[in-house]
């Protein structure tokens, strides 16, 4: 499902009715990036709040790590 859903693409912007295979694919596996722009040939995003760590991966993330890690991470994406 990753392969059309949950990513990042560029297409050309001078082309209609464009599809996922016709952009080239950045970023896979993300949700909710209420904060996109590109720069000098990088995407740079910002993702929208993180669901319950210790509740949704119990073991893996403790209530105190759910209450202090940054619930809007920004990630940078270079080209190439």
């Amino acid at each position: 499902m990753l392969e059309t859903h949950g990513g990042i693409w560029k297409f050309d912007e001078n082309k209609l009715h464009q599809k996922e295979a016709d952009g080239e694919k950045f970023v896979t596996g993300l949700r909710q990036e209420p904060a996109i722009t590109w720069h000098d040939g990088a995407v740079y995003i910002v993702m929208n709040s993180r669901d319950q760590l210790d509740v949704l991966w119990e073991g893996k993330f403790t209530a105190e790590e759910n209450a202090t890690r940054p619930a809007e991470p920004m990630y940078a994406r270079p080209r190439g």
